[in-house]
């Protein structure tokens, strides 16, 4: 009788270790999956094409913004603003099979896809423990200048999740490694 006990404590304590094993591995696998997801997404051509829209965005304000002499920020909200309610009124004059089509090349649609996903990775950095090393030693330095830059001045940052963001990268390139964030 003491051997079976002995026996079925070892047995016992084997199933738990393969339970944390098992437990362990999921997690490894989930995180991963949501790393490669971000990157995917990132890496999509329609995700290049608004981030390419936005930067020329940023830098045909900040040229229009010097020969005016007024503040950037000031400009590109006004511009945006401007920008946008063109776009609706041409939306307004296309034939309902072409709005879809139309409404992916607007500056309003771009902002909102790339805003959203440096939302969704904010939420992501902060909220699951252990990602935030992951996500950026893999992510491209440069990328989270759009925030700042761009995002945050044109009006997008509800509860300033994105600013939060781009300190938290910024603060994390710091501690690891020379990436110039200015």
């Amino acid at each position: 009788m003491i051997g079976v006990d002995i026996a079925a404590i070892i047995v016992a304590i084997v199933s738990v270790i393969i339970a944390c094993f098992a437990w362990w591995n999921s997690r490894l696998a989930a995180r991963h999956q949501i790393v490669s997801s971000l990157l995917d997404s990132y890496r999509s051509a329609e995700m290049l094409s608004a981030i390419e829209g936005l930067i020329e965005f940023r830098d045909r304000c900040k040229k229009e913004s010097e020969s005016r002499g007024c503040a950037i920020e000031k400009y590109m909200k006004c511009e945006h603003e401007r920008i946008k309610n063109e776009d609706l009124g041409r939306l307004k004059q296309l034939k309902p099979s072409d709005k879809f089509d139309y409404l992916r090349t607007t500056l309003h649609y771009q902002r909102r896809l790339v805003a959203h996903f440096y939302w969704h990775l904010y939420v992501i950095v902060t909220q699951i423990p252990g990602l935030k090393k992951h996500i950026f030693d893999l992510w491209p330095c440069g990328s989270l200048h759009l925030i700042p830059e761009v995002l945050v001045p044109i009006g997008y940052d509800p509860d300033k999740g994105l600013v939060k963001l781009h300190c938290i990268a910024a603060e994390y390139r710091k501690r690891t490694e020379s990436c110039n964030f200015d």
